[in-house]
């Protein structure tokens, strides 16, 4: 089963946020990881969308991606050149029973 059918087995939250008008080269393929850094939000530690160490970017023909799999942080994301924005993150409290497992959590 892929990360996203997992994070759809529970609740889970799907995020798109497109631009207005559709430009398929709205931005340089070179552009989205600056775009991304420059954009993301810092919340008590954690980042929006996340990428890290552990989740590197992934560049495809006109997106760059990356996923998280770590504790109860089950994410995914893509930013496409067009400026669309995809955005699916599982709810926190349905995955704490992967955080009990690892002997952290309550």
């Amino acid at each position: 089963m892929s990360l996203a059918d997992e994070i759809r087995s529970r609740g889970y939250w799907s995020i798109v946020i497109h631009p207005t008008t559709y430009d398929v080269k709205r931005a340089d393929l070179s552009e989205l990881e600056t775009i991304v850094n420059r954009t993301r939000v810092q919340l008590r530690g954690w980042d929006y969308p996340h990428f890290g160490e552990r989740d590197a970017i992934k560049r495809r023909m006109r997106s760059i991606t990356s996923s998280t799999d770590w504790q109860y942080y089950r994410e995914i994301w893509r930013l496409y050149q067009s400026g669309q924005f995809v955005y699916v993150i599982g709810i926190h409290e349905d995955w704490l029973d992967r955080v009990n497992d690892v002997g952290w959590g309550p």
